[in-house]
């Protein structure tokens, strides 16, 4: 039996599938994040042991595998080194490697024409250009951008626990930093933001916008401005591609667990935005069985 292996990783969680020649699912299964950073060793390290505990559980070798991962070169030469360490573990299998988000659009879309709009720990939106050809906007990482994803209203929140500090008040905001930091002073959260990765900045956005839906005007301000950053992405992805009133499907961690954000950027683009709660990793499988069966 020929089987066919699907992917989708990102920085909050890797997921997996394996489906048959009809496409049936018959393994599946999650891990934590992963990306395709390989040249940071602990990058490196945790995508090789999340392959080898893949192969571990399928017990077979498949016949093609469609990768989306946050972080993956988008050239076929760039890729040269994640494909090394792909084919290390399951042998030179057919495959297809894409961004994760590029995975995301062509779940939702297919073929046809939308933006896909992404917020989860960072924030990205894809397109198809007039060449049919899949384009990003955004996505320029924690450090350049992604304003309006998880890790950038963590550092928000973070910030006005310290402006709090500063002027000698304790707002709700300051209270949900100092739980996740373990203290209430300069010291501890400087520990904490230093110390840890990015989804764990981001798993701030959680008790922040958790504030904002019962009303805290703090947290409803992060939240107002995160759906800015994020609606402006989407408006500049209709300036580059020359079309206005394109669908709009929005996903990720912050469009799942944001009411606010959601309704915040349809009240700014001034139209409805779909939803994709689909399983990614089985779409990625199917199109492995796609490519293999053409």
């Amino acid at each position: 039996m020929k089987t066919y292996l699907g992917i989708d990783g990102g920085a909050s969680s890797g997921r997996w599938c394996l489906v048959d020649d009809a496409g049936k699912k018959v393994a599946a299964g999650t891990s934590g994040p992963i990306d395709g950073h390989i040249y940071r060793e602990e990058s490196r390290i945790r995508l090789l042991n999340f392959f080898r505990n893949i192969k571990d559980k399928i017990k077979t070798r498949p016949a093609s595998a469609h990768i989306g991962l946050t972080g993956a070169p988008e050239s076929r030469e760039a890729q040269s080194d994640l494909r090394d360490l792909i084919f290390s573990v399951f042998g030179e299998v057919a495959l297809e490697i894409e961004n994760d988000v590029y995975l995301g659009y062509r779940a939702t879309f297919g073929t046809r024409n939308g933006i896909f709009l992404y917020a989860g720990t960072g924030s990205i939106a894809v397109y198809r250009d007039t060449d049919q050809m899949l384009r990003r906007i955004g996505g320029w990482g924690y450090l350049l951008g992604d304003e309006g994803g998880g890790y950038w209203i963590g550092k928000e929140a973070v910030r006005g626990a310290l402006f709090a500090l500063e002027e000698g008040m304790n707002s709700a905001i300051s209270k949900a930093v100092f739980q996740r930091t373990d203290g209430d002073n300069w010291d501890s959260i400087k520990k904490f933001v230093y110390s840890s990765s990015r989804d764990q900045i981001a798993s701030l956005a959680e008790p922040i916008l958790t504030l904002a839906q019962s009303g805290d005007t703090e947290a409803i301000e992060i939240a107002m401005r995160a759906a800015k950053h994020l609606s402006d992405l989407v408006m500049r992805v209709e300036v580059k591609a020359g079309k206005n009133s394109i669908p709009v499907a929005f996903s990720g961690g912050i469009a799942n667990s944001s009411k606010i954000i959601f309704r915040e950027i349809e009240k700014k683009l001034g139209r409805e935005i779909l939803t994709f709660h689909g399983d990614t990793a089985h779409e990625a499988a199917l199109f492995a069985r796609e490519k293999y069966s053409n």
